[in-house]
């Protein structure tokens, strides 16, 4: 990020929202240039439902261990979503405790108290993501235009 009294140069997708408007706060610029770099794009991933959530969950209390490491791709077909979808549920799922991942061996927590997946900064993280892209990357010149006015006018007015 590049501030001077004429322009703003933002290279690097934000990491949120607040950093863009706090960057901008009680600036007076005539341009914003924006590349917005993202090396690991998640807005064209397949994003799980909760109902992917449940059936992955209900997998594993049909079959309560699964070695990854022999059984990957039986998994994976079964499951029936991309693999990278699969690995951010599981990921997921073992913040929240739900189970334990160890060498590639998958087990169960039948002692788990029930959680919210709202209470995943994995899952929190992972939308909040998609929402910046969205915004920030494949948004029109128009709609972008328009969300970097309204920004730079609510702190005139203010």
């Amino acid at each position: 990020v590049t501030i001077d009294n004429e322009a703003i140069v933002l290279v690097d997708l934000p990491t949120s929202m607040e950093i863009v408007e706090a960057l901008l706060a009680n600036k007076k610029v005539k341009r914003i240039y924006c590349h917005f770099y993202n090396e690991q794009s998640s807005y064209f991933e397949v994003a799980p439902t909760r109902e992917n959530f449940k059936n992955v969950y209900g997998f594993f209390h049909k079959y309560p261990e699964v070695d990854l490491n022999k059984h990957k791709n039986a998994f994976i077909r079964t499951i029936g979503l991309p693999e990278s979808t699969i690995t951010h549920i599981l990921d997921v799922f073992a913040e929240l405790q739900f189970l334990f991942v160890n060498n590639g061996v998958i087990t169960l927590n039948r002692n788990v108290e029930k959680k919210e997946l709202e209470q995943s900064t994995i899952y929190i993280t992972k939308q909040q993501q998609a929402k910046l892209e969205d915004q920030f990357i494949y948004s029109t010149y128009h709609q972008l235009k328009n969300w970097f006015d309204n920004i730079l006018c609510s702190y005139k007015d203010a």
